[in-house]
């Protein structure tokens, strides 16, 4: 049903409120094997091809959802978006991204989070605008206890 949503021609209005609130959807979910695979590959496939910063920016809001459900095991299904994510010269993804980064690293453990993670954050640290370094500062006690 919520991949229907997601397809809608009829309405951009309901696309897009379906694609800005897939994170809660996919969140309430404990196990990833529950979900449509159509839905992951359209939120993947859907962000990777954006260049919308209001599409990569709900992208990089939910993201977090799809890597607690799906867990470190499915990672390299969504490490290319991630890295795609965190290049993007945006204020609200990049402060978005910081922001839960912690999250993500308690989740990958610490392999993922050295190799994908770390990189990130070291770009989120020595980023220009202070509000992207504050955000991934507020957290980074959480992000080190997982890095080796």
């Amino acid at each position: 049903m919520y991949y229907r949503f997601l397809k809608d021609q009829t309405s951009k209005l309901v696309r897009g409120t379906a694609f800005q609130n897939i994170g809660p959807f996919i969140g309430a979910f404990k196990n990833g094997k529950d979900i449509d695979s159509k839905i992951v590959d359209f939120y993947i496939n859907t962000s990777e091809a954006s260049q919308n910063k209001d599409v990569c920016y709900h992208a990089s809001f939910n993201f977090p959802a799809f890597v607690y459900v799906f867990g470190e095991d499915e990672w390299p299904r969504f490490q290319s978006l991630y890295h795609k994510l965190t290049k993007i010269n945006d204020m609200r993804i990049k402060k978005t991204l910081a922001c839960s980064i912690h999250e993500l690293a308690k989740i990958l453990g610490p392999k993922y989070t050295e190799q994908d993670l770390l990189p990130c954050m070291e770009r989120f640290l020595k980023d220009k605008a202070i509000e992207i370094k504050t955000a991934a500062l507020k957290n980074m006690h959480i992000f080190l206890q997982v890095v080796s």
